[in-house]
């Protein structure tokens, strides 16, 4: 099955923003909901835009076959977070402190770039799930790790042919189902 398309047509585009709609609300923006009515030149407006471009970015590679890599992630970090409300000095790169996701302290920052040149080497060997569940578990960044994780869960299924667009997150699975990823790790 060919799911690829013109990432510039105006119904992957579409496509995207609903996308990212949903993975931003996830993470509690949800002034992006206003995505629709907000196609101007204000700060919701560009974080569409750039949204959009990463997006399109992804897309691309994925429909190419080519598998995400350190300077990849670390570009979709840097876009997504253009234009956000916190101006973040660590944008674009890995986390140097400690981060802890409810009870669960997460990998020392110290071993981040070594994990990650791990996952990436072991991209091929994940189904998009496992891709997007070991990632989380690494935790690569100080914010951003839902988003990122998100893309390349959506980057996975694209190279497997499957269409990731048509699944929406439904937070509360979403989250259950990572829950029961880590519990039986």
């Amino acid at each position: 099955m060919t799911i690829h398309h013109d990432a510039h047509s105006p119904a992957m585009q579409k496509k995207f923003e609903r996308f990212m709609r949903e993975s931003n609300w996830i993470e509690g923006e949800c002034e992006m909901l206003l995505y629709e009515n907000t196609r101007d030149s204000s700060v919701i407006g560009k974080l569409y835009e750039n949204d959009l471009r990463v997006m399109t970015l992804m897309y691309e590679k994925a429909g190419q076959n080519i598998d995400p890599c350190e300077d990849d992630l670390l570009r979709i970090h840097l876009m997504l977070c253009e234009e956000r409300e916190k101006k973040l000095q660590w944008q674009g790169e890995y986390r140097q402190c400690p981060v802890q996701i409810g009870d669960r302290l997460l990998i020392d920052w110290k071993k981040i770039k070594k994990q990650m040149a791990v996952y990436f080497l072991d991209w091929n060997t994940m189904n998009a799930w496992q891709a997007h569940c070991e990632y989380e578990m690494i935790h690569p960044f100080e914010d951003l790790n839902g988003r990122t994780g998100r893309i390349l869960w959506a980057w996975k299924m694209i190279q497997m042919k499957r269409d990731p667009f048509g699944i929406p997150f439904l937070q509360h699975f979403y989250y259950s189902t990572l829950t029961n990823y880590q519990t039986n790790l």
